[in-house]
């Protein structure tokens, strides 16, 4: 479970670096601690390290687990075909809760997708839409995100706003609960749908040379109707904060 929300932190960690960064540098490195809530039964809170690895050039880029190649690129607009990691999972003996130990693992996955960026003086807003590649739940998710960084000569602050939808195969291998889990667990069976998910948040990033930076990052996830009500929740909610330093090339 504590692979589950880092590659989440490491990318509102990324787009802070990337919104920072000075205009003619495309590569940063960096190393921070991330804590996250969890809303799996019985499952403790997280803290994991959040290495940092980005790299952006006209035509590629890496951004800590995600990598892709721009398909169109004109510094404002961005469209690129892309693959990421998602750690979404479960592991039954992460529980406490004796029901939930007896459940099937989730596992996570590697995702390709097509994302589309636009940035320009009313802010930043980026969508994307990815699939599972390595047959897990064979499910759908997309992000929408609009963020708004304000910089006051060494500080940038960008909040942010979004929703994530999730294809209801995806829900439901992560939260759905099967008949043959039901009957060993007692816990009910449940079938979940597709659903989306609101957040919020707000990234950090204060220059303290041309090259050292210090990040933080803090965002609150509503889980949709279709993830809370899984007997296999606990929380309406989740939320994630980090926080490190970068070095910038």
């Amino acid at each position: 479970m504590k692979k589950q929300m880092k590659p989440v932190m490491l990318s509102m960690v990324a787009s802070t670096l990337f919104i920072a960064i000075n205009a003619n540098a495309n590569v940063s490195l960096g190393l921070g601690v991330g804590y996250s809530t969890q809303p799996y039964l019985g499952v403790s809170n997280d803290v994991v390290p959040l290495p940092i690895v980005n790299f952006e050039n006209e035509h590629f880029f890496i951004k800590s687990t995600k990598a892709g190649y721009f398909l169109w690129n004109d510094g404002q607009q961005k469209v690129n075909l892309n693959i990421s990691y998602n750690g979404q999972s479960f592991r039954g003996r992460d529980s406490n809760d004796n029901r939930m130990r007896t459940l099937d693992r989730r596992q996570s996955t590697a995702m390709m997708g097509i994302g589309y960026d636009l940035s320009g003086v009313f802010g930043a807003v980026s969508a994307d839409l990815s699939g599972d590649i390595l047959n897990r739940s064979n499910g759908l998710i997309g992000d929408l995100n609009y963020s708004y960084p304000i910089t006051n000569d060494l500080l940038t602050v960008a909040p942010s706003a979004g929703v994530n939808w999730n294809s209801g195969k995806f829900n439901d291998y992560h939260f759905g609960v099967s008949g043959n889990e039901a009957t060993r667990s007692t816990l009910d069976a449940y079938k979940a749908g597709s659903g989306i998910s609101p957040y919020m948040g707000v990234n950090l990033n204060y220059r303290m040379t041309d090259n050292w930076s210090a990040f933080g990052m803090a965002q609150h996830k509503f889980l949709s109707s279709q993830i809370k009500d899984s007997p296999m929740i606990s929380s309406s909610g989740q939320s994630i904060f980090g926080g490190g330093f970068s070095y910038t090339f």
